[in-house]
């Protein structure tokens, strides 16, 4: 909006279908993207907590810049998706 991209009511709209998810609501998903805070074992309990509540074939991805996915993925029963996603501050014009 700030920068003329996106018309005022336009994102009013599109932040009006933003909504925060229950646990239940995961339960269909067929990809989860967590994006907590950077904190190792904040990230493991939540792991543990979403592969109790999403299906088997439901992929989950981390959202981390400075954390081993190894050690968040050590949390992890087998299962059949999992990965990483890292995120740039680099500026675009």
């Amino acid at each position: 909006m700030r920068k003329g991209r996106l018309a005022a009511d336009a994102a009013q709209a599109t932040l009006a279908r933003i909504r925060p998810a229950d646990w239940d609501d995961l339960a269909v998903c067929q990809l989860v993207i967590e994006a907590i805070a950077e904190d190792l074992e904040a990230k493991r309990t939540l792991l543990k907590r979403l592969q109790q509540v999403v299906g088997s074939d439901c992929i989950i991805a981390t959202n981390t810049s400075s954390l081993s996915i190894t050690a968040i993925a050590a949390a992890a029963r087998t299962r059949g998706g999992w990965s990483a996603c890292t995120s740039s501050t680099r500026r675009r014009g």
